[in-house]
């Protein structure tokens, strides 16, 4: 699982990467005003403790909302077949919105062993600074609305107010790791590891899994229809790059990532920003070496690994480096979250 690291500086939306959930379709922030009606406002039991992420307390309706946001991604708003997919799907679910959680109070942990603090006012009035932004800019600041639209997210004003908190932490602990060294942003230092051994070039062919098979049978099992039939797609592709056919050409004729079509470069990769699979499996590769499938969420991946352009790199370097501090910042999150106990507690 990867982080979703969002960096405020000049784009408030600015989506790195996604884990398995996003934060429902709004971007995260909370309410600063309570006039009018709230659907969104905590119900009985709301904020009671459920679990504990290392010396941190989950409060029920933060849970709850990690919980339906993966049932409604791999259930939409069907149904499981049977008891069994019931309890397996449960399982499933409930590991993926621990591990979401983990990340989330990780921040919490990494900042606090940085001396930064999230009841301290600049990072209170930053989140605050980014509620307001928000409300007015997507809901003209209509309360009302900003109400109704976290209600229909499954969300409490309260489990907003917990993100917006953790955001505005986490890009307070990103600059002060830039600040004190831990984190090398230094353009020339970052050009060096990169055309050592920290990034490498790869073309690939996604094979998408067609989403008239997929369903939550694809969640719990890599043998259902979905993943079958972009698997064996993909092995074609494996095949006929072996026998020698040219991988741009099999590019065009299979594969369903638009990027690819526009950026004949190729992606330059460095750890902490992909899928830990796609990822580990581009570095495992040499020059001119061909990936048997990858599955990642979007589908099955053939990848193959190109020659580092030095030129490219020197050309390219600003958002390069940004790329290289900013997943460097998500496997340090991933590395403390790895750290933290998650308990539950009994109702």
């Amino acid at each position: 699982m990867r982080f979703i690291f969002i960096r405020f500086i000049k784009s408030p939306k600015k989506f790195l990467k996604l884990i398995s959930l996003s934060l429902a379709s709004l971007t995260v922030c909370a309410a600063l005003f309570s006039c009018g009606s709230n659907p969104a406002e905590r119900k009985k039991g709301d904020g009671d403790a459920v679990m504990t992420v290392g010396e941190y307390t989950v409060p029920r309706d933060l849970y709850n909302y990690f919980v339906s946001g993966y049932r409604r991604q791999y259930l939409g708003g069907g149904k499981t077949e049977n008891e069994e997919d019931e309890r397996l799907l449960g399982e499933k679910i409930e590991s993926d919105a621990e591990k979401s959680l983990s990340m989330i109070y990780a921040v919490f942990s990494l900042a606090a062993d940085y001396g930064i603090s999230s009841d301290s006012d600049e990072i209170k009035d930053a989140a605050e600074s980014e509620k307001e932004a928000y409300i007015a800019e997507s809901f003209n600041g209509d309360t009302d609305a900003f109400y109704k639209e976290l209600s229909e997210n499954y969300m409490t004003v309260d489990v907003f107010d917990s993100l917006m908190l953790h955001r505005s932490l986490q890009n307070a602990l990103y600059e002060k790791l830039i600040e004190s060294g831990e984190i090398d942003s230094d353009k020339d230092s970052v050009l060096e590891k990169l055309k050592s051994a920290e990034a490498v070039r790869v073309k690939h062919v996604l094979i998408k899994y067609d989403s008239s098979l997929f369903s939550y049978h694809d969640i719990l099992s890599p043998s259902a229809p979905a993943k079958t039939a972009a698997l064996e797609k993909a092995k074609e592709v494996v095949k006929k790059a072996k026998e020698g056919e040219d991988f741009d050409s099999l590019i065009s004729e299979y594969g369903e990532d638009v990027m690819m079509f526009s950026n004949p470069d190729g992606y330059y990769i460095v750890r902490g920003n992909q899928e830990t699979d796609f990822e580990n499996a581009c570095f495992s590769l040499g020059i001119g070496e061909i990936s048997e499938p990858i599955l990642t969420s979007e589908g099955a991946s053939v990848i193959k690994r190109l020659e580092i352009e030095d030129e490219y790199l020197e050309n390219n370097l600003d958002s390069i480096v940004t790329s290289y501090t900013e997943g460097r910042f998500n496997i340090l999150v991933e590395e403390k979250a790895a750290t933290l106990t998650v308990e539950k507690i009994a109702d």
